[in-house]
Parts: C-alpha cells; structure tokens; sequence
C-alpha cells in the first residue's frame, strides 16, 4: 500500500511539472529587468571612470595652476597717506575742493583695480 500511495504521489507530481511553467510575460519582464540592471551598471561605471579622469587632471593640472598664480601679483592696495597725498597733490594742480580731489582719486584707485 505503501508502494502503490507512493507510486501515485510521484506519479501526480510529474503531470504537475509538466502543466506549471513560466507565464507568457516572465520572459519579457526578465530580459526588461537584466537591461536596466545592465544599463544603471554601465551608468555608474561609466561616472566613476569620469570622476577619476577628472581628479587625475586636477591632480596633473595642480602644479601648472599653481605656477600661473604665483606669477600674478595682486595690487597693491593704496594707504590713506599715499591717498591723502595724491588728492592733495591734485587739489593743487586742478585748483579744486580737497574733497572733490579724494573723490577723484578714489575713483581713479578703482579703475586701476579693474581687470
């Protein structure tokens, strides 16, 4: 009896594989998911090779960047004595008002900042 329950049991497990299977759409969903994995792999691949790119240039660049801006030299600000001094010195060339001539030098210390 024992055989025969057995026998039936496998029997009935068989006919049953063989009618389960996947659904139509399984395929398409599995190929659908494979790409966006694949594809979202290629994406961060692709923006971690670009940031190495970039910090070895900033890396190899450094050096060069850090040579041009040492070769510039800043402008050097103007004191109030040397302000005082060139307002004073135009006052009396332009006969004009103290005042006026400081503005006039202030102005003239701002053009020279301008690039």
């Amino acid at each position: 009896m024992k055989d025969i329950n057995q026998r039936r049991i496998e029997s009935h497990l068989a006919s049953l594989g063989r009618c389960i299977g996947p659904s139509e759409s399984h395929r398409d969903r599995v190929l659908e998911q494979v790409s966006r994995n694949l594809q979202r792999s290629n994406t961060q691949r692709r923006t971690t090779h670009i940031a190495v790119a970039l910090g070895l240039a900033l890396l190899l660049l450094s050096p060069l960047i850090a040579s041009v801006t040492r070769r510039v030299r800043p402008h050097q600000a103007a004191t109030a004595r040397q302000a005082q001094a060139d307002a004073i010195r135009l006052s009396e060339t332009h006969q004009m008002s103290f005042d006026w001539a400081l503005v006039d030098v202030f102005l003239q210390y701002r053009e020279r900042l301008r690039p």
